[in-house]
């Protein structure tokens, strides 16, 4: 993950922490689920909380309808899911 990433190594462990327990408490996914997120997609970690993870998850949740039953389909069959910004891509135009 690290040789893909290498920029992970310069990011503070209090950012880190916060995307991990954002993952494992506002998405309600095991540990072992956000290491498959992250190791399919190691930049998740590297996105902001505020300005790119909470965005997207409040619009797949309000505007989408996505509940929290279906986090662990859409983060197994679509980890890149916050790699992309809302108002660029899943919002339609």
């Amino acid at each position: 993950m690290v040789v893909s990433r290498p920029q992970l190594l310069a990011y503070s462990v209090s950012n880190l922490s916060s995307t991990y327990a954002y993952f494992a408490q506002e998405l309600q996914l095991s540990q072992a689920e956000i290491v498959k997120l992250v190791m399919a997609s190691p930049a998740s970690l590297m996105y902001g909380l505020d300005s790119r993870i909470k965005p997207n998850v409040e619009f797949l949740r309000n505007e989408v309808g996505v509940g929290s039953k279906h986090w662990r389909k859409i983060v197994y069959a679509y980890p890149q899911v916050f790699s992309y910004s809302v108002d660029t891509v899943y919002r339609p135009k």
